[in-house]
């Protein structure tokens, strides 16, 4: 697999890992909004009667398989950054090593890498990316 390719799969996985995260809380802000059954109001008829342990079995359910999915998720990105981080080390620091560690293995927005550097973003992105070529040659030696 190509530098880019490693990099950009980092990349991903770190969206996916937040992605799962993000349900995650939605899950338990669902958790902490169950109601209790108000016997003071008006019955609906027609429907099946629900059990709120029910509800709550499946909303924890739910919690445990994406906190097993966040699991894995980490390992992967940690694995793979963990690879990136040997191949790095052989390559000099400057600005677009810091680009490239920001942007891709921390998943920082090209804009947000380019202000804390101070460069424009695509002269930042063209540093980032004579960075990735300097990797590839060192990974192919």
């Amino acid at each position: 697999m190509r530098v880019l390719d490693l990099l950009r799969q980092v990349y991903r996985e770190i969206g996916l890992l937040e992605t799962s995260r993000r349900q995650k809380d939605m899950i338990i802000a669902d958790n902490a909004g169950v109601k209790a059954i108000r016997y003071d109001k008006d019955k609906v008829s027609g429907g099946k009667q629900g059990d709120l342990t029910d509800v709550l079995l499946n909303i924890e359910k739910e919690r445990e398989r994406i906190n097993e999915q966040i699991a894995r998720q980490l390992e992967r990105v940690m694995r793979h950054r963990a690879e990136l981080y040997q191949l790095m080390e052989k390559v000099p620091d400057g600005p677009g090593k810091a680009a490239v560690q920001e942007h891709y293995l921390y998943r920082v927005p090209w804009g947000i890498v380019a202000e804390r550097l101070h460069y424009g973003k695509s002269y930042t992105r063209d540093l980032a990316r004579r960075t990735v070529e300097e990797l590839e040659k060192v990974r192919a030696d």
